[in-house]
Formats: structure tokens, C-alpha cells, sequence
């Protein structure tokens, strides 16, 4: 489902930014691309870990309190089990939008736009993770702060 939404925002955002030229009129339209696509990774991912991570907080405090594993040996399997997930859905989505928007035809150039999208990624479900272990009230106000921004950003 996941992988359905990110395609079909970055059509949407496509057909918004369709072949822009790249001249000096256009930089701001190029400048708003880049905007959106760090906001929307890191919004959409951060949804989808902080909620992920307050659903498994009371089974992993459980499982950490009976000495099953400890909290850096859960989040390094957390985050090397996602790399699929947080890898594949970014890819695409850089896929779609920069050959739709026509940001630059080189190949190279589109790889390094792609590696950043996953990097972004990675930072974004690291500090998602990361910021809520151990603090049950930190999950409910990650998820509040962020829905508020979330809510803001997206409407105006």
C-alpha cells in the first residue's frame, strides 16, 4: 500500500511540474520539486515509523525487560530489516518524478538524486526510530507534533 501511495503522489506531483525547462525563470519551479520531495519523504516516512514503533513499544519493553536483547541490538535489526522497505519506495518515487518533471537528462545525475532520496530516507527512519526507544509519551508526541506540521503543510 505503502508503494501505491509514493506512486501515486509522485505522478500527481509529475503531471504538477511536467517537463520543466531548465532556464532561469524556472529555478524556483525546480526549487519547489526539491521542496516537496524532501518533505514528503520525510513526513511520510516518519508517519509511518513513529506509528510502527508505538505499535511494537510494549512488546519490545517486555521482551527488553526479560533480557531477550538489548535496545541497540533491536533498533541495528529494525533498521537493517526496513532497508528494503525505505529503499525500494523512495527509488521509485525519485524515478517517476524526476523523468516526468524533465529535472536533468543525465543518467549520472538522476542517480545521485536518487541516492540522495534514499539517504534522506535512512536519516528520516533512523531519527524515527531512534527518538522514540524507551519513551512511551515520546511516541504520542512525536505522532501529535508532526500531524500538526503534517496537517499545516499540506493545506496551505
Amino acid at each position: 500500500m505503502k508503494k501505491v501511495i509514493f506512486q501515486f503522489i509522485a505522478l500527481l506531483l509529475g503531471i504538477v511540474y511536467f517537463d520543466q525547462e531548465l532556464c532561469q525563470k524556472c529555478v524556483t519551479n525546480i526549487n519547489g520539486i526539491l521542496f516537496l520531495v524532501i518533505i514528503q519523504m520525510t513526513f511520510q516516512n516518519m508517519f509511518a515509523v513513529v506509528n510502527v514503533i508505538c505499535l511494537e513499544l510494549p512488546i519490545f519493553l517486555r521482551e527488553h525487560y526479560n533480557g531477550m536483547y538489548r535496545v541497540p541490538i533491536y533498533f541495528m535489526t529494525k533498521q537493517f530489516a526496513d532497508i528494503p522497505i525505505f529503499v525500494v519506495a523512495p527509488a521509485i518515487f525519485t524515478a517517476i518524478l524526476y523523468w516526468m518533471a524533465g529535472l536533468n537528462e543525465s543518467f549520472d545525475r538522476f542517480l545521485v538524486c536518487t541516492a540522495a532520496v534514499v539517504v534522506l530516507t535512512q536519516v528520516v527512519v533512523t531519527f524515527g526510530k531512534g527518538g522514540n526507544f524507551g519513551l512511551h509519551k515520546a511516541c504520542v508526541d512525536f505522532t501529535q507534533t508532526y500531524s500538526l506540521i503534517y496537517i499545516e503543510v499540506h493545506i496551505y
